[in-house]
């Protein structure tokens, strides 16, 4: 039994095709991923800076606030010492 040789032409052209058009869809999905990737980079990367702001406004608030505390504490102290002196 021989094949034909357009038969076999013919074969090779389909799976040719379609193997073209495979890789041809999988490199765009690889692309599409990329894309998506770099775009979830970038606002991680924001979402860092934000974050990296936030911990500075915090210690410096706590800073703040220790102080003030402190501050009030003394305040305290020295008026509950004026009154129980009297």
């Amino acid at each position: 039994m021989t094949i034909p040789v357009e038969f076999i032409a013919l074969f090779l052209s389909v799976a040719l095709t379609l193997s073209g058009w495979v890789i041809k869809y999988m490199l765009s999905a690889v692309a599409s991923m990329n894309a998506a990737l770099k775009v979830m980079t970038e606002h991680l990367a924001t979402m860092n800076g934000r974050m990296g702001k936030m911990e500075t406004w915090q210690v410096m608030h706590e800073r703040n606030d220790d102080e003030r505390y402190d501050q009030i504490e003394k305040t305290t102290d020295a008026l509950w010492n004026r009154v129980h002196s009297r």
